[in-house]
């Protein structure tokens, strides 16, 4: 039996290699970029933001956001002093009047998780017009925008669809930021 070994220059060899050193360096920044975007978004599961809280001249935001949350949650009110860690107005103030949102960053979880269970359906908040929101990290936000028309079109098909972090569910199937051009 005759073998017939086809002999490959060294530069095709060489670009051989390198083109696979590359796909192994892509995947592994991929897989270090999706780690680091997962850390960020854990210190940001800690932060609600309450939006239409009307802005005083030397305000003191954090003790105005415990007496608005002491209202949504009136069984933890003893609680809220030290649950709340920091509350602060987003952004530079602005020239329309407009009041700017409130981060609000909780020192226990447990009582974000309370307040955030307490906050849905809120007479409070509603007849205030205040609204509390998760507080997204700006990578969540940008892959939530992506995301969006898929699952509105799938919704308007009848088909269960979600947003989920930076991810989609539609009928149980995840669908990725970036698995959307």
């Amino acid at each position: 039996m005759e073998r017939n070994w086809e002999q490959k220059p060294t530069g095709e060899i060489f670009t051989q290699e390198m083109e696979t050193s590359e796909n192994k360096l892509k995947e592994e920044n991929r897989l270090l970029k999706t780690a680091v975007e997962e850390c960020k978004r854990y210190s940001w599961r800690w932060s609600l933001k309450l939006h239409g809280l009307k802005e005083n001249v030397n305000e003191d935001v954090r003790k105005e956001v415990i007496i608005v949350l002491g209202k949504v949650a009136p069984g933890l009110q003893v609680y809220l002093e030290d649950g709340v860690d920091i509350a602060h107005r987003l952004g530079p103030k602005r020239t329309d009047g407009s009041n700017r949102p409130v981060i609000i960053l909780f020192a226990l979880r447990r009582i974000l998780d309370a307040v955030w269970k307490c906050a849905k359906g809120c007479k409070f908040l509603r007849d205030n017009k205040l609204r509390l929101t998760q507080a997204l990290s700006p990578e969540d936000r940008l892959a939530r925008e992506k995301l969006w028309p898929l699952v509105d079109k799938a919704r308007k098909e009848g088909k269960r669809a979600t947003l989920i972090g930076p991810f989609a569910l539609i009928d149980g199937k995840k669908i990725n930021h970036w698995d959307v051009k």
